[in-house]
């Protein structure tokens, strides 16, 4: 059986079975088995996909090989390649890799990572998270939640959620 995601990536989910993708040739994206995948969306009222239009114009040639997708379906050969080189450093062959766009979202991700935990070893209960008095944890509600700055808090305090916090370290 396939893995649903190669190498040391960290899947953004689990019940996805991911697609390699090799390379773009204009709105198509090709994976692995050279099957090809349309991905096109509107643009200024025109067709645009992964290839620039520079490329389009070019000379015919094998296509652009991909070093990004989007992570909800595909990985690339150079996102799996920095995957299994930053896990050896863990020492651990289980190491995996969850690549993300800023700490906000790296934070919002581990954010919903500890409750995933909880959730699978049956402690629904467990949804609590303890941070430092002073504190910055991101600028999205969840990571905002969690930071104690509270000059960042004050203008969104109703949509931030209300955790304990510990006092700092002196």
């Amino acid at each position: 059986m396939k893995p649903l995601v190669p190498s040391h990536v960290f899947p953004r989910s689990f019940a996805t079975e991911y697609v390699v993708i090799r390379r773009a040739e204009g709105i198509y994206l090709i994976d692995e088995d050279d099957r090809a995948i349309r991905t096109v969306v509107r643009r200024r009222g025109r067709l645009a996909g992964p290839c620039p239009p520079a490329h389009r114009r070019a000379p015919p040639r094998p296509g652009l090989e991909v070093a990004f997708t989007h992570g909800f379906a595909y990985v690339s050969p150079p996102l799996i390649d920095l995957a299994d080189r930053l896990a050896a450093y863990a020492g651990d062959p289980r190491a995996r890799v969850l690549f993300a766009s800023g700490g906000s979202e790296a934070t919002e991700t581990a954010l919903k990572l500890a409750r995933a935990w909880h959730l699978a070893r049956c402690f629904p209960s467990k949804h609590r998270v303890v941070s430092r008095s002073v504190s910055y944890h991101g600028a999205t509600i969840g990571a905002l939640s969690m930071t104690g700055l509270l000059g960042r808090r004050r203008d969104f305090e109703p949509l931030l959620l209300q955790f304990p916090r510990a006092a700092t370290c002196s």
